[in-house]
């Protein structure tokens, strides 16, 4: 395949940080799960994924060492086969356990199953290329134009970076952290392999967002907080340390800025208030978590570090090695709630029945808490690394999700 080499784009420094976590048995990927209710024809999403690559133009290309390459390539990208109701988890966590190879292969993969008149579409993005933010963007563009809403973008437009924004002073760490790293969440000792799985539920939110504006607070706050009590909850039945943190991924683009690519990074929030405190008074402790480390830039990434002038197979490695440090805290699990999906006059999104958002796991991760809130629901997936936790297990922390939803609604109404 012939690459046009003077189309190209060197990584950020967060796109190499995901390059770096990445090993040979772990794909730095995450996935959407679109449940649809009625779909376009292959042949238009087909449209819509060219499209789409041509207006994010790194979701066309390969990768070769630090920049993307504009290829000429007959790959589609996007993959059609029928299953029945009892083949369907398994084809999607079939083809979610497949590694990918950016060299090779698009950063946007996609696989639509035909099922009883319906279609699933799974979505795998490499995180090298994109963040959750990007996904929106890129599966809004994609349904609009197999839908006939925007016409197609026939021609790949310039490659650009997300522009982020900058702390001049940046913490390195939440002045409420614990001395000692966070404890991880209690699971069997296993922990070679990952197998990736997931379960799905969704709540209503509008009386939810309505109780917790009048309280001072966001829904996000709300969400957060149960985590963190999930989490401790979950350690204290097993006898298991209690410092519970969480890490929460953060969109740090500039104000207004809606590029695509890889514009999230993070802050720590940690468990810092008794167990007797009402639900309103954690969440408060949480959004004060919340704003001092925002206000202080705990998010911060630096423009240039010295690791990403080296050449890949040097830099990586030094890269890998400081990531995963002794006393790094990289907290208990972690939670992504991703509230504003589309705008209300968006049409892109109308038949979509169910939406499972399929996290990224980390090896020092064994649970992953992703949230997307559309319209009126909220659907949680819950990620988790089937070797140190089981369906069951699982299933006991959605439960207690739930019941902490339910304590919360009853508490601030």
């Amino acid at each position: 395949m012939k690459a046009v080499r003077e189309k190209s784009l060197a990584l950020s420094t967060i796109d190499l940080l995901f390059k770096a976590v990445e090993t040979r048995e772990r794909s730095s990927d995450f996935a959407l799960v679109f449940h649809l209710k009625r779909s376009p024809d292959i042949e238009s999403l087909r449209l819509g994924a060219l499209s789409a690559r041509n207006l994010f133009p790194t979701t066309g290309s390969y990768l070769n060492g630090k920049v993307w390459s504009r290829c000429e390539h007959s790959e589609e990208g996007i993959e059609l086969v029928s299953r029945n109701e009892t083949e369907t988890v398994a084809t999607v966590e079939e083809s979610l356990s497949r590694q990918m190879d950016l060299r090779h292969q698009l950063p946007v993969q996609q696989l639509a199953i035909m099922i009883c008149g319906k279609v699933i579409l799974v979505t795998r993005f490499h995180h090298v290329a994109a963040d959750g933010f990007s996904a929106a963007l890129w599966l809004q563009h994609q349904l609009s134009v197999a839908r006939g809403l925007l016409a197609p973008v026939l021609s790949a437009r310039p490659y650009q970076q997300a522009i982020l924004r900058r702390h001049s002073a940046p913490v390195r760490q939440s002045k409420f952290a614990f001395g000692k790293p966070s404890s991880g969440l209690w699971t069997t000792k296993a922990s070679v392999g990952l197998v990736r799985r997931w379960s799905t539920f969704d709540i209503a939110v509008a009386d939810l967002r309505k109780l917790t504006r009048a309280k001072g607070l966001s829904y996000n706050d709300l969400l957060a907080t149960c985590a963190l009590e999930v989490f401790a909850e979950w350690n204290q039945k097993k006898e298991h340390d209690q410092r519970i943190g969480l890490w929460l991924p953060v969109n740090i683009r500039q104000k207004g800025s809606s590029r695509f690519g890889n514009g999230t990074s993070r802050i720590r929030l940690f468990r810092r208030y008794s167990s007797n405190d009402s639900i309103v008074e954690k969440c408060l402790e949480v959004r004060r978590q919340i704003r001092w480390s925002l206000k202080h830039g705990e998010w911060s990434v630096p423009d240039r570090p010295f690791f990403t002038r080296l050449p890949l197979s040097i830099g990586g490695p030094i890269l890998r090695t400081y990531l995963n440090r002794p006393g790094v805290d990289m907290a208990t699990g972690v939670f992504t709630h991703v509230e504003k999906w589309s705008n209300a006059e968006d049409h892109a999104f109308d038949d979509l029945d169910r939406i499972e958002s399929v996290g990224q796991l980390h090896k020092q991760h064994a649970l992953s808490i992703n949230a997307v809130t559309l319209r009126e629901r909220t659907w949680f997936t819950f990620t988790y690394n089937a070797a140190r936790l089981s369906s069951t297990d699982v299933q006991r922390l959605i439960d207690m999700y739930q019941v902490q939803i339910e304590l919360a609604r009853k508490e601030i109404a």
